[in-house]
């Protein structure tokens, strides 16, 4: 019995033995692969045991991490984390962000989301504290492939625009391809797969021509599948040639070997089907010379299958032998077991060949100890000597950055200085200018012959043309910013020449200087812009040319030079027979305050603005001003621009116009103004009992919510520095009062003010107002603003009113201190009302006298300007001159540095002043003419 048994387990054993010969033959390739992984291994356990520079050996680790990595991530783990300890020590900042980029990929790979994240943004820490920006980009990228990984896709989305601003700040080509390549990742695991695509594509344009080989591969590689699900081959099939040949240069066998499967796969439905099991087995090649247990797997069931559908079955046969051999798990195992023998004997015997060599290297050692030494030394010496350099130098880039700063600092006072200054002139120059405006428009609905009526619109031009010098300083500022925008509305260029020629009209009535206009007849009767910023562009050009000419003519030239579709070139030039420019001043003659000589301001006025601006904005509008010049002879300046026509007439415009302008009708407003002339002027503008319009005045905000809360109102005009309550105050109140039912809550409040600060507008809308609108209030724009914002029918319509007859008497008070034209104008001339406003400033400026001077006693500085605000409001309606700088100092007060005795000395002449005023107005009310 005892004899069978050995004989029948001899027999097994052969048996088994033959099968496992057999198994061998047909498996040897698939264990070849991994074979020469352990191989490349040992070989490089070897070196890091022999390697002397430290730097190279923390590489060779992280290397040994990466081999190990999928396959026995433990290992892994363990080398990357020997590699950052090594480059800790060294202080070698690119090995430490390198092994924490190993550590948080590894981590990744097991799912410990949260260590992936930290050892990334340490790596980011380091890229960050020696100013590399690209490389916090990379580990932000690498961030946000963590949060992908977890299915967390908007906060993968952060991470990768936050790495793609950095991109494109640092111009990195290779960050913003990854980057893009993030999104792409995204859209395709949401199943957008048309937006994977656009994404890649962007991420390929910045890769191209990069020689970050692995990432180019990885994107392309990317884009293939992308293309492939969509079911474009050949495009699926040029991005896999793309990313294989990138991998081959940088000798990347494994992702080689997956891309020749991905395209063995794309060739199959094509009609190569040859090239098909080339890429199949190429890839089968590289996945056994690297170890890929799963891909040989795979390939060879592949490979089979392949065949099989080509119908070469023996072909197929022999390559289902190879799976179905590599398919057996207990011999699978038995094989990894001798190979681990294997193994362990090859070590053995590097372990023999460790301990020689640690011999001889020990003996090396001893020798170089004393060099090293020597070396070090010396080193530490040099270290010594940089570092006190280093210290120096830092204290003295510390004090050129102070000094920097200060000057930075000292810089952006002086423009937010300008700024102030220019913003508080033009708010000066514009309270007046209200009363002229408003006074000119009163004036127009009286009854005025030819004569008059073509004085009164050069009047009102000029007073348009004021106001566009006054935008001009803030405009400049506006565009430099980019913060100007521009219309597109219909309107006349013919019309915009004409008023352009008449207000400029009153200018040369002391120079033989003609002004014409030279318009082709192929110049649309209408076109489509901002007439407004066409206007200021001719404007300030035709100026500049009559300012610098004596006689002969202006001339501006407009005609059409090209055509395509509803587009027109346009070219504009304005040509002067006057003094020319300098030839060397040409180049300069367009910068900002800029004149030809420093005499030509003195001699010819202008604040050298108006070409500045005219300049910029015919860029904004896609154009190039150009200037041609001869010193004697005369001045050119010329641009073209396109822009859009419409078959729209004239005629057509003008019925469109006028219907815009029709009167208002049927309206309760509410005006809202601490200044009681200005109330006065507010309500002889809008008040119009002929059509319905009534007209309530308040004095600040709580009378106003007071007046609300008694009468239904339709709109209210808001003034926005007011005394008890502001303008701003006054609509959140109004928005938020519980008193006030909701259609009261909810009236159109529009904003009234002479301020053109920037953010007013945006201060106005915040606190609850609809809209803004500058003081001189133009009626046409606030008729506008009413038409949008008043949801009520009926409010515009045709003038009930009958035409007045009759014309208006003057009051002029020549040789005093007093001039009532203005007044007048605002009155037509009513006596009646004319005593009214005198009794009413007779009235308040005593009062605001008294204030002042109190304020003074108190030192209550910044009071002192709000009363003098007022004061010369309504000084100013009384046509006062003779202490306007007066009052400007006061209401301009520097609170920060107080001059005690000029104050006292301004406000000595106001109040002499004012006396005299006041006693010269109650003989004028007194004995009416």
């Amino acid at each position: 019995m005892k004899v069978y048994r050995t004989k029948k387990n001899r027999y097994f054993c052969l048996a088994v033995r033959y099968r496992l010969y057999i198994f061998l033959i047909l498996a040897l390739p698939y264990f070849n692969g991994s074979s020469q992984n352990i191989t490349k291994i040992n070989d490089l356990k070897y070196k890091v045991q022999i390697e002397v520079n430290v730097n190279k050996k923390a590489e060779q680790l992280l290397l040994l991490s990466k081999l190990y990595e999928g396959y026995d991530n433990e290992e892994a783990m363990k080398y990357a984390l020997e590699s950052l300890t090594l480059s800790k020590g060294l202080h070698y900042n690119k090995g430490k962000i390198s092994a924490y980029y190993q550590i948080g990929q590894l981590e990744k790979l097991s799912e410990n989301y949260n260590k992936a994240i930290n050892s990334f943004e340490l790596a980011n820490e380091i890229s960050e504290s020696y100013g590399d920006q690209k490389g916090v980009a990379i580990g932000t990228i690498y961030i946000g492939d963590v949060h992908l990984s977890k299915q967390d896709f908007e906060s993968a989305r952060i991470y990768y625009q936050y790495a793609l601003d950095i991109g494109e700040k640092v111009k990195s080509l290779q960050v913003q391809a990854m980057a893009n390549d993030g999104f792409g990742k995204i859209s395709e695991q949401q199943e957008k797969l048309y937006l994977a695509q656009q994404y890649f594509v962007l991420a390929k344009e910045h890769i191209q021509s990069s020689s970050e080989l692995n990432t180019k591969g990885m994107i392309f590689s990317n884009s293939g599948r992308i293309e492939a699900k969509l079911g474009n081959t050949e495009n699926a099939i040029k991005d896999y040639q793309v990313a294989l040949k990138s991998f081959e240069q940088v000798k990347n066998k494994e992702k080689q070997a997956i891309v020749c499967f991905e395209l063995g796969a794309l060739y199959q439905l094509t009609t190569e089907k040859d090239e098909s099991i080339v890429y199949y087995k190429t890839g089968l090649g590289l996945a056994q010379e690297t170890g890929m247990e799963d891909l040989i797997k795979s390939g060879y069931q592949t490979i089979a299958e392949t065949y099989e559908k080509n119908g070469q079955f023996e072909e197929a046969y022999e390559y289902l032998k190879y799976f179905s051999a590599i398919k057996d798990t207990k011999e699978i195992t038995e094989l990894e077991s001798q190979l681990e023998l294997e193994m362990k004997n090859n070590e053995i015997e590097l372990i023999k060949k460790e301990k020689a060599l640690e011999k001889e290297l020990h003996d090396e050692a001893i020798k170089n100890e004393r060099f090293y030494s020597t070396i070090g030394l010396v080193v530490l010496l040099v270290i010594f000597g940089l570092a006190i350099f280093l210290f120096i130098s830092l204290k003295q880039r510390d004090k050129i950055n102070a000094k920097l700063i200060k000057a930075k600092d000292e810089a952006n006072q002086s423009r937010q200085e300008k700024e102030d200054f220019f913003a508080y002139t033009s708010h000066e120059i514009r309270t007046p200018l209200n009363a002229v405006v408003g006074m000119a428009k009163l004036l127009g609905e009286t009854d005025l012959n030819e004569s008059q009526q073509k004085y009164l619109k050069t009047i009102t031009g000029s007073a348009q043309n004021i106001l566009f010098l006054v935008n001009d300083v803030l405009d400049l500022t506006k565009i430099e910013k980019g913060g100007i925008e521009f219309e597109s509305i219909k309107f006349s260029l013919h019309e915009i020449i004409d008023q352009i020629i008449q207000s400029l009209s009153f200018k040369k009535f002391e120079k033989e200087v003609d002004i014409v206009a030279n318009i082709h007849p192929n110049v649309p009767k209408v076109i489509i812009g901002d007439p407004i910023r066409f206007n200021q562009i001719l404007l300030n050009l035709a100026d500049n040319a009559l300012k610098f000419t004596k006689q002969g003519e202006v001339t501006i030239t407009l005609r059409v030079t090209d055509r395509y579709e509803d587009k027109v070139r346009l070219f504009v030039s304005v040509d002067d027979t006057g003094i020319g420019i300098q030839p060397e001043k040409l180049d300069s003659i367009f910068n900002s305050y800029q004149q030809e000589h420093i005499s030509t301001t003195r001699q010819y006025g202008g604040t050298g603005l108006g070409l500045a601006i005219s300049k910029l904005l015919i860029e904004k509008m896609g154009g190039e001003i150009k200037v041609k010049s001869k010193p004697g002879v005369g001045t050119s300046f010329y641009f073209d621009l396109w822009i859009s026509t419409t078959s729209e007439d004239a005629e057509n415009l003008e019925t469109n116009q006028s219907t815009e302008t029709d009167k208002l009708q049927n309206l309760n407003v509410l005006v809202v103004d601490d200044n009681q002339l200005n109330r006065e002027i507010f309500f002889d503008l809008v008040e119009d009992k002929h059509n319905n319009v009534l007209v309530d005045l308040a004095k600040h905000g709580e009378e106003a919510i007071e007046k609300l809360k008694a009468k239904d109102y339709d709109l209210i005009l808001m003034d926005i520095q007011m005394p008890v309550m502001n303008g701003y105050e006054a609509a959140k109140a109004i928005r938020n009062h519980k008193e006030l039912d909701e259609t009261k809550r909810d009236i159109p409040i529009i904003a009234m003010t002479a301020h053109v600060l920037e953010g007013v507008a945006e201060k106005c809308l915040a606190a609850g107002m609809n809209d803004s609108i500058s003081k001189p209030v133009n009626l046409t724009v606030l008729h506008q603003k009413i038409r949008t914002l008043v949801k009520k029918e009926g409010i515009f319509g045709p003038d009930k009113r009958l035409v007045r007859s009759g014309t208006p008497s003057s009051n002029e008070v020549n040789g005093s201190r007093i001039n009532l034209e203005n007044l007048e104008a605002i009155t037509g001339g009513k006596p009646e009302k004319i005593e009214r406003y005198i009794k009413i400033f007779l009235k308040n400026i005593p009062a605001d006298l008294d204030k002042l001077k109190q304020e003074f006693d108190q030192e209550d500085y910044e009071n002192i300007k709000k009363t003098a605000h007022k004061i010369k409001g309504n000084l100013a309606y009384m046509g006062v001159t003779s202490i306007q700088d007066n009052i400007l100092y006061l209401e301009g007060l520097d609170t920060e540095n107080i001059n005690v005795n000029e104050i006292n000395s301004n406000l000595n002449m106001v109040e002499k002043e004012i006396v005299l005023i006041l006693e010269e107005l109650r003989t004028l009310n007194a004995n009416p003419t």
